[in-house]
């Protein structure tokens, strides 16, 4: 059985801001049940014995069942005169039960014994407190989640309970996969605070089990249920929290850079090579529309453009050059080296050829 984290997406900051309720308090739930139908309560370890039954609105039609609270006496509500002697301390305590609907539209803790003494000095009935939501502590006491069955299971019918989960405290989404299966299978939240799983049926073991907290963390525990008949736990191998490492890869943190910055590809700029973008331009055009070059003419505005060229071109530079040597050529009346008459004369202005080589031996 190997139990992954495929993925997370944090949406509730623990611990959360405090509110203002008050509490009652009854005899507890020590034996089990109770809305929740928890087991027995836990004593040796978190929550030390300390729970409380919620009103109907916290209680949320059970999908609060192990939210952990912390809670602190602040005194008398104000709608009572009996008065009320706080400790000065708070407890953490596990929500277990429903209770009641809210009296003066406060959010309302019916405390158990343990609970209530660990905050309260003296015997009054009603208590004015404080509280906010925290996270339950089970991965400091290296505690897994538990499956439990409910009793009854079987492959034509599994209902299970979650037990021991860190962190919020809250699955809000349940599924298993049957041996050999691609298909997941829904498992809805029961107004019991146990998950009941759909059709198809019946399920073939050994069975995984996907689990998803109010905080979108999944985790998968591969073939985890073996007889589906089996009462007493399934031990998870994990708890929500933990940061066990992903197997999906559309998850895959992005690279970083040097500076540690995300990104996910290379950065893109703007070409800013002046020769590459010299080399792509048209050539200017003088007023007769004939493309300017400095082989077309040599005179002293030429010349200024020759020298912009060359500045910002070596390739130009090296044209230019080549145009020189052939200007020489021409003039010494070398046969080696020259080009093509019907070539020259397409790229030459005649006239300016002709004041520049009035003595050259060669007629055009």
């Amino acid at each position: 059985m190997l139990a992954l984290l495929l993925f997370s997406t944090v949406t509730q900051a623990l611990p959360g801001s405090w509110e203002v309720g008050y509490a009652t308090w009854y005899g507890g739930v020590a034996s089990g049940g109770g809305s929740c139908e928890f087991p027995k309560e836990v004593t040796a370890s978190f929550p030390f014995g300390m729970y409380a039954a919620i009103d109907y609105t916290l209680y949320d039609d059970s999908k609060a069942c192990g939210v952990c609270y912390e809670v602190e006496c602040t005194g008398k509500p104000g709608w009572t005169m009996e008065p009320c002697e706080c400790k000065a301390t708070s407890v953490v305590l596990q929500a277990d039960n429903s209770c009641c609907t809210r009296d003066h539209n406060t959010p309302h803790f019916d405390l158990n014994p343990a609970a209530r003494a660990a905050i309260l000095q003296n015997d009054c009935g009603n208590m004015a407190v404080r509280f906010r939501q925290v996270a339950c502590p089970y991965n400091s006491e290296k505690k897994n989640i538990q499956i439990v069955p409910k009793p009854g299971t079987s492959v034509w019918w599994y209902g299970f309970f979650v037990w021991d989960v860190a962190g919020t405290g809250q699955v809000v989404k349940a599924r298993i996969k049957s041996s050999g299966s691609s298909t997941w299978v829904d498992c809805p939240l029961q107004s019991g605070a146990y998950f009941l799983c759909d059709d198809p049926k019946p399920y073939t073991a050994p069975i995984t089990v996907e689990l998803t907290d109010i905080e979108g963390e999944v985790l998968v525990a591969d073939d985890l249920i073996t007889d589906p008949s089996k009462t007493g736990s399934w031990d998870f191998g994990t708890n929500f929290g933990k940061g066990t490492t992903t197997t999906n890869d559309g998850n895959k943190a992005p690279s970083t850079s040097d500076n540690g910055v995300p990104q996910s590809t290379p950065p893109t700029t703007p070409n800013t090579d002046d020769s590459k973008a010299l080399k792509s331009a048209p050539a200017s055009a003088d007023d007769d529309g004939v493309p300017q070059s400095p082989s077309n003419g040599g005179n002293g505005d030429d010349a200024a453009d020759v020298v912009a060229w060359v500045g910002v071109s070596l390739g130009i530079l090296l044209c230019m050059g080549g145009v020189v040597a052939i200007f020489a050529l021409l003039k010494d009346n070398k046969p080696a080296g020259r080009v093509p008459m019907s070539t020259f004369l397409e790229n030459t202005d005649t006239e300016a050829y002709h004041e520049m080589h009035a003595d050259s031996p060669v007629n055009i």
